[in-house]
């Protein structure tokens, strides 16, 4: 296992320099892109780098010997600044041609990526997280690493279609407004069942400012989760003045 370090290295410096290159861009080499292709290969980048962590953080015993703790920060790491890249591309694109609003929306291989990563991650959370075997066994660092992410992943791009959809509700094949609502409410209903775990598996660690940090970023989630809550109600409300 040790012999992925190298390549989940490579990963993260990729990532970090592939995040400053598309923020600096100006209008014109921005167009230049393709920004589906970009962000297809930053979901397929981020699916290789879960599977991976998956793995590593099955070896807990071995942590020390292999250095494997380090490999599996770098990689969520690395992970997180793809999120970061997909939301930078889509942000730009909006940005620079207003009219694209709902450009994932209105692009079928794009959308379909983003389902197929949706239903990636669904995959393992319920194959892992749901199984309360699985669950009780992991350790505080396949919790914090590994479960926590892939919930957080799920919902962060789910949050970007459910934003497309409430601002222009009307417009959207009511196939799609539903498929989302119901990706919401999976996240919703396993949001409480992933802070229980975490507080469950927090005392089991000792160290002090890990634990500071893990609460305050489970408070933010479960803040994300709330606050997304609006833009569901808004979504309903529309859907209701539809013609």
């Amino acid at each position: 296992k040790s012999s992925l370090a190298p390549y989940i290295k490579w990963y993260q410096e990729d990532s970090s320099q592939e995040l400053e290159r598309y923020s600096n861009l100006s209008k014109a080499e921005f167009e230049k892109l393709d920004v589906s292709l970009m962000i297809i290969k930053n979901l397929q980048d981020m699916k290789v780098m879960i599977e991976n962590i998956d793995i590593l953080t099955r070896f807990e015993p071995f942590y020390d010997e292999y250095n494997i703790l380090k490999q599996v920060d770098d990689g969520v790491r690395a992970t997180t600044t793809k999120v970061y890249i997909i939301l930078t591309l889509i942000e730009k694109e909006i940005k620079f041609d207003p009219t694209k609003k709902q450009f994932i929306l209105n692009n079928p291989k794009l959308y379909q990526s983003f389902l197929d990563f949706l239903s990636f991650l669904e995959s393992q959370i319920k194959e892992n997280f749901l199984d309360s075997q699985k669950r009780e066994k992991a350790s505080f660092n396949r919790v914090s690493f590994y479960y926590y992410p892939i919930n957080l992943y799920r919902f962060g791009l789910l949050t970007i279609i459910l934003k497309m959809i409430e601002d222009d509700t009307c417009k959207i094949d009511k196939s799609i407004i539903q498929n989302a609502l119901t990706q919401y409410d999976f996240s919703q209903k396993n949001a409480k069942l992933l802070s229980d775990t975490l507080n469950q598996k927090i005392k089991e660690y000792s160290l002090d400012d890990e634990r500071r940090e893990i609460t305050t970023r489970l408070s933010t989630y479960l803040e994300l989760i709330n606050k997304v809550q609006s833009t569901i109600t808004t979504i309903q409300s529309n859907l209701k003045e539809c013609k």
